[in-house]
């Protein structure tokens, strides 16, 4: 759905009024929802997270000691079926359900904290469902949030989402990723494509 950003924003705003809600977390960069993006350069390919426009400028998603923290979003893959109860015609209510994956980069040294209890708080704190006061204005009936594999490891983590590219990973970093899903419902009259503007940044 065109609401997805909107939800992972949602996500985001969770933690940081979570767990993550202590000053030396808030010295941080939620970029949302970004792109696995592959370019070549002198006959190299490579392919890593970027921040996209609807231009197609891309800004890379790197580890930046300016924050102590940066957290980036995913999408693994994404479903869709006919919602049971249907409401109307056929296939006039829909579930979406969109595979995502959370990306945590951290300076553990400013955090002071290890990274399967920041994959812990994470869990805690992402929502398990959306209320309709929430989602009613998205054009959703509901929002359900399930959680699944955690990776700890940075270098599996890096492995899986950047090809090509120089690690920046090194003891004083971490770097962890949890998956999880998004299952939404919602009537196909309620929802229209928007345009969306914004520059990619990387503050």
């Amino acid at each position: 759905m065109p609401q997805l950003d909107q939800l992972v924003s949602l996500i985001d705003t969770s933690f940081q009024t979570g767990n993550f809600d202590a000053r030396r977390f808030q010295i941080a960069k939620y970029y949302g929802i970004v792109d696995r993006v592959k370019t070549k350069s002198q006959d190299q390919e490579k392919i890593e997270p970027m921040m996209v426009d609807n231009s197609g400028n891309g800004v890379p998603v790197v580890y930046s000691d300016k924050w102590n923290l940066q957290v980036y979003h995913t999408i693994e893959d994404i479903d869709y079926k006919q919602a049971e109860p249907n409401y109307g015609p056929p296939g006039m209510t829909m579930e979406e359900n969109a595979s995502m994956r959370i990306v945590f980069i951290g300076n553990r040294r400013k955090l002071q904290v290890r990274p399967e209890d920041i994959a812990a708080a994470m869990i805690i704190d992402i929502p398990k469902q959306f209320l309709s006061p929430v989602v009613t204005p998205l054009g959703m009936s509901s929002v359900v949030i399930t959680t699944g594999d955690v990776e700890t490891d940075p270098y599996k983590v890096w492995a899986e989402l950047y090809e090509g590219v120089n690690s920046f990973i090194n003891p004083e970093i971490m770097m962890l990723s949890i998956k999880y899903n998004i299952i939404s419902t919602y009537n196909k009259g309620c929802s229209t494509l928007c345009s969306i503007e914004g520059e990619p940044t990387n503050e």
